[in-house]
């Protein structure tokens, strides 16, 4: 019975039916789940790749290209970049502005992110941009008097 099954299937086997509708399965894929063109080589998608232990710490966005090293994780310190802000970064803007960004040194900071060119990587990485800081237009005296400053 096995043996028959085997006959059935290598006279069935047509590879370029399977190759052409494969082609067009995956199109269609891609339009679906594609952010955008790569910002880099301008050839592959952006897509979204899952950690391939399931656990979500290494999930990240990345060019389909296989020529293309450029990819931003899902992770930024300790923010989750949405996929609108993946979209955004891809398109040459700045992310929304993250909120109780944890640093190294374990102080918070707000900041947004945008692509920018690294030299040592020799690809685009997303980089942070620090809004103004607000200067206190009044100043207390010797007195404890307030006054302004500007």
């Amino acid at each position: 019975m096995i043996t028959e099954q085997f006959n059935n299937f290598s006279e069935n086997w047509h590879p370029e039916e399977i190759k052409a509708f494969y082609q067009k399965v995956q199109g269609k894929f891609l339009k679906t789940v594609s952010l955008g063109k790569c910002p880099q080589c301008s050839k592959g998608d952006i897509v979204f790749i899952a950690d391939k232990k399931g656990k979500g710490k290494w999930n990240r966005y990345g060019c389909t290209n296989k020529d293309c090293n450029f990819v931003i994780w899902s992770k930024f310190l300790n923010k989750k970049f949405t996929e609108k802000d993946i979209e955004k970064l891809i398109a040459g803007k700045k992310s929304r502005l993250l909120k109780d960004v944890k640093g190294k040194s374990g102080k918070k900071f707000e900041c947004w992110v945008k692509l920018g060119y690294d030299e040592k990587k020799k690809s685009l990485t997303p980089q942070m941009i620090f809004p103004e800081k607000k200067t206190n237009k009044y100043a207390k005296d010797f007195y404890g008097k307030y006054h302004r400053t500007d």
